[in-house]
């Protein structure tokens, strides 16, 4: 059986008592997309759309989101993500299941 795990989410609270998620800017494959920033997440997923020139590592992975939903796992992969001057190298899970 594949290891499951857990992704998790984050929310910050406003004035109002909703939430709102935390989103950055960053190019990966100078393409320019809003992430989600997750420090309490086990793993980091990407669509498989932003990397498809990448040929993944495959491994076996059961994802679970907390609404209890599957995620599709096709593999994983490293990649370059410019945060402003930065250029930092990630290791991230492609899934389609995850909007870009």
């Amino acid at each position: 059986m594949s290891p499951e795990i857990i992704v998790c989410r984050i929310e910050s609270i406003n004035e109002d008592g909703e939430g709102k998620q935390i989103f950055i800017k960053i190019v990966i494959n100078e393409i320019e997309v809003e992430a989600l920033i997750n420090p309490g997440a086990g793993v980091s997923l990407i669509n498989n759309k932003l990397v498809n020139n990448t040929e993944p590592l495959v491994k076996k992975y059961r994802l679970v989101s907390t609404s209890g939903s599957t995620i599709l796992v096709l593999g994983q992969v490293n990649v370059n993500i410019l945060l402003g001057d930065l250029n930092i190298n990630h290791n991230f899970i492609l899934s389609n299941d995850i909007p870009i």
